[in-house]
């Protein structure tokens, strides 16, 4: 396994328990606006690592993709794009083009629409212009809950069908043992 593939590991693994941690402390307050803006900070540290993960860390160059990148992913792997919804859509189809095989984000998925909105309470959080855009409701917990709950698993499904592409170019009779190692 590269040093670069275990950084990445490691980076997923720190924050996917920083969202763990957040949401088991506000299990506890349920009540506490500092711990439920933790949690919307969380959430989002973890789908912008995602995109990191996705984007960036150790794929091709795009003389190197069979499927060539289109301009705004360009301008995503170069920075220049900074907006979460464009970054997410385009993270995912650089990594399934870096890797070779076909993925297409669910956007129609109704998490996706919370994902959107979540986005919103995010930016509100992180950017405050008035006390009242501190305050954090259910509504808004439930939207950033579901944003996550769409993100990590459109991440799963996008490692699952990459995995599954890579399975189905080895031989029959390797693929077989990874296979049962996997049942087992």
């Amino acid at each position: 396994m590269s040093k670069g593939f275990y950084q990445l590991d490691r980076m997923l693994s720190e924050l996917l328990t920083d969202v763990e941690e957040g949401y088991r402390e506000l299990e506890g307050n349920r009540e506490s606006q500092r711990l439920r803006r933790t949690v919307v900070r969380a959430v989002f540290v973890c789908i912008e690592g995602l995109c990191e993960i996705l984007s960036y860390h150790g794929f091709p160059s795009e003389s190197e993709t069979e499927r060539p990148l289109t301009a705004k992913e360009l301008k995503v792997m170069d920075g220049r794009v900074v907006d979460l919804k464009e970054r997410i859509k385009c993270g995912f189809s650089v990594f399934s083009k870096a890797k070779g095989f076909e993925f297409s984000l669910d956007i129609q998925e109704p998490r996706y629409s919370a994902f959107i909105k979540a986005k919103g309470v995010r930016t509100r959080v992180v950017h405050p212009k008035k006390f009242s855009d501190l305050i954090v409701s259910l509504e808004d917990m439930a939207a950033v809950t579901s944003a996550y709950l769409w993100a990590h698993e459109e991440f799963t499904r996008a490692m699952r069908a990459w995995s599954e592409n890579e399975l189905s170019q080895l031989p029959a009779e390797v693929r077989a043992e990874i296979e049962r190692e996997l049942r087992a």
